[in-house]
């Protein structure tokens, strides 16, 4: 008996170096699980770096659309979805890596043969307001509960389901005031949730069946665990989130003139993060570990682009140096990281 066809929508600002380790991933990994990846490429990253990524992709018959300014996250998915011709497809980021054979396939499997509607993973991502109208409307329990909302990563239903929504994929602001048929409930002041959230209310709404699955997301506190053999260093993973990896690009990686190395043609200079909060600073150093281990694996060998290589590379100096970052600190999750990676390096 034949199989639905699968697809996978991945939006990306078009990092060369993590959305190389993605391919990695992609290559190794799940190449024969999938029948069609879709990418959106969207950032106002130097055209001829965006291009560059784009013929990675290309270069596997990928499906992709390119946009020389950023549109977000939820717009991207958008994009790809009205495109999609399979039947069930897979959200995911490229910050996010499969480091097992036949786990994507066991993801579709639990759609293809109806154990659920929807494959899902919890977040909160929304003020506490809403949230706790989400929880009293759907009757929500136990982890359910304190995470009553879902990832646009590690999601994957029948195409229909999506469609079957407003497809506001992006970020929600709710007005004081505003009637949401869906919770039953008139906001009695300004609420917002992050990309996805009115999606999932939306799902929730459809009373779908919907089976859980774990981020593995990267977290400061992984230099404690590591030591441990706790958390995701307990067991040998079937995948790991770093999550806010993506948007280095956007904000946090800036060229000698302070633009972001995503939208090098900005007008104004930005500021680099303020780093005063341990944990922030913490943070970002866990981030520049993915950004630096891709960089050193896999940088760009084209005569014609290779002159970023110099750009980026400066690009994290400068966070390192101007935030005062631990260079240590990132050294060692840089090697916890290249263990959890190896596979895919």
């Amino acid at each position: 008996m034949t199989r639905p066809q699968r697809a996978v929508i991945l939006p990306t600002p078009g990092d060369p170096y993590i959305n190389s380790l993605w391919l990695s991933s992609y290559k190794k990994k799940w190449f024969s699980e999938v029948d069609k990846l879709y990418i959106c490429l969207n950032s106002g990253m130097d055209p001829k770096i965006l291009n560059y990524t784009k013929s990675l992709y290309d270069n596997l018959g990928c499906q992709v659309i390119l946009f020389n300014h950023c549109i977000g996250h939820g717009k991207a998915i958008q994009h790809c979805l009205e495109i999609v011709e399979e039947e069930n497809v897979l959200l995911l980021e490229d910050d996010f890596y499969i480091l097992q054979s036949g786990q994507v396939n066991r993801l579709f499997e639990i759609v293809e043969k109806g154990f659920a509607q929807a494959v899902v993973s919890s977040r909160a991502s929304c003020c506490q307001g809403l949230h706790q109208r989400i929880v009293d409307k759907f009757n929500l329990t136990g982890q359910e509960a304190l995470v009553p909302n879902f990832w646009p990563c590690l999601f994957l239903s029948n195409k229909s389901h999506l469609l079957d929504t407003d497809q506001w994929f992006d970020s929600v602001n709710y007005e004081k005031g505003k009637y949401i048929p869906e919770l039953d409930w008139t906001f009695d002041k300004n609420q917002s949730g992050d990309t996805f959230v009115g999606i999932s209310i939306q799902l929730r709404n459809k009373k779908l069946r919907f089976h859980y699955e774990p981020q593995y997301r990267n977290t400061t506190d992984d230099l404690f665990l590591y030591d441990k053999k706790q958390g995701m260093f307990a067991e040998q993973l079937p995948w790991t989130h770093f999550g806010s990896s993506s948007n280095g690009l956007m904000g946090t990686l800036l060229d000698k003139t302070n633009r972001p190395l995503g939208n090098y043609k900005r007008s104004a200079p930005l500021e680099l993060p303020d780093t005063s909060d341990l944990h922030i600073k913490e943070d970002i150093e866990r981030r520049v570990s993915l950004w630096d281990l891709c960089f050193q694996h896999f940088p760009i060998l084209n005569l014609e682009c290779c002159y970023f290589n110099d750009i980026y590379s400066g690009a994290i100096n400068k966070l390192i140096d101007e935030c005062s970052l631990s260079r240590e600190k990132i050294q060692t999750f840089k090697t916890i990281y290249r263990e959890v990676l190896e596979t895919i390096l």
